[in-house]
C-alpha cells in the first residue's frame, strides 16, 4: 500500500538533502520515510527544482490549504470579538 505525502514534507526533505547537504539515508530515517521514496523525490527535484514549490500545488491541494486558512482566521476573528466585548465591559 502506498502512502501519500504532503508537498511541504517533500520540499522539507529535499531541502535538507540538496540544500543543507544532509545524508539521504539519515534524512529518510529522521522523517520515517522509505529510502527509495526519498531518492525518488531527490531525483524529481534534480530534474525540476520547482517540483515541490508551493505555487506548484494542485488545485485540490490549494483549495484544501485555503479552506484550512479560512477556518484558522475565523477562529482568530471570534477570539478578537470576544476580547473586544470583554474589554468594552471593563470600561
Amino acid at each position: 500500500m502506498s502512502r501519500k505525502y504532503d508537498k511541504r514534507l517533500k520540499a522539507s526533505v529535499v531541502y535538507d538533502i540538496c540544500e543543507l547537504g544532509k545524508s539521504t539515508s539519515r534524512t529518510a530515517k529522521e522523517y520515517n520515510i522509505p529510502l527509495k521514496t526519498v531518492e525518488k523525490w531527490v531525483t524529481a527535484y534534480h530534474k525540476d527544482p520547482k517540483v515541490y514549490e508551493i505555487s506548484a500545488l494542485s488545485d485540490e491541494e490549494r483549495i484544501s490549504e485555503l479552506e484550512h486558512e479560512v477556518r484558522v482566521l475565523k477562529r482568530k476573528n471570534e477570539i478578537l470579538k470576544k476580547t473586544l466585548i470583554m474589554l468594552a465591559k471593563d470600561n
